[in-house]
């Protein structure tokens, strides 16, 4: 009887103590979250079939209440077969994930909820420990000068950026999305989505000082945003949103 009462006193000790980090990991990226100074690109895989990602989801949002963040939500598809489609994905999302895998560890292996933070450092998305230690290691990049009228968004100043390996992507993305979720690891669940990415134009490498592009016909994007990466996987040099 004694072992058993202290096997009941460890497992409450160990739940207490693991409640007390996590409490205490949250508050300290809560305290960095508003110490963002400069620009910063979080790009967050997720999915609405994923019973680990609401956490994570948050998370995105909590950050992108800080100007300086411009938040990504790429919502994957490969869950989809867990007996709910996700609403918000799309194949490149998943495209874009097996790449930065690729791109930084030799293999396409994926898995969700994974945070990238510019382009550099990828993680748990849903470990506010290390988006703790991410925010506090990111590099600087520099911020993209972007104007939109009549459906025209105009990247200026490109000319400032002379490497011949530099990447333009343009992304479309919508402030936010509720979905009932009816089914799946969800099942039950009334979640709020941000930042969902359901547009992408991949603009290749720099060619001018100034470039148009149309983009009348992504209706549902609230955003536009624009990445500079070295390659087209590679670090994120510079960043704008609009």
């Amino acid at each position: 009887m004694r072992i058993t009462y202290l096997l009941i006193f460890a497992f409450v000790f160990a739940i207490c103590a693991r409640s007390f980090y996590f409490e205490q990991a949250h508050a300290s990226a809560l305290k960095e979250i508003n110490n963002i100074d400069q620009p910063i690109v979080v790009e967050l895989f997720t999915s609405q079939s994923c019973s680990s990602c609401p956490r994570a989801d948050e998370m995105l949002k909590s950050l992108s209440e800080n100007k300086h963040v411009i938040p990504l939500a790429f919502h994957v598809e490969y869950w989809n077969y867990l007996h709910w489609t996700d609403t918000l994905s799309r194949p490149f999302s998943e495209a874009r994930q097996r790449s930065y895998a690729l791109d930084m560890s030799g293999n396409r292996r994926v898995y969700t909820p994974q945070m990238i933070m510019n382009g550099a450092d990828e993680f748990v998305g849903s470990r506010e420990d290390k988006v703790y230690q991410a925010l506090k290691k990111a590099k600087a990049i520099k911020l993209l000068d972007l104007s939109l009228a009549q459906g025209e968004l105009t990247i200026n100043g490109l000319d400032l950026f002379t490497r011949d390996d530099y990447h333009i992507w343009l992304f479309g993305t919508k402030n936010y999305h509720h979905q009932d979720i009816k089914s799946g690891e969800n099942r039950g669940r009334s979640i709020g989505y941000s930042h969902a990415v359901l547009y992408q134009r991949d603009l290749g490498q720099i060619k001018s000082a100034n470039l148009k592009e149309d983009v009348s016909d992504w209706s549902e994007a609230d955003h536009f945003v624009v990445l500079l990466q070295k390659g087209a996987y590679g670090e994120i040099v510079a960043a704008g949103r609009i």
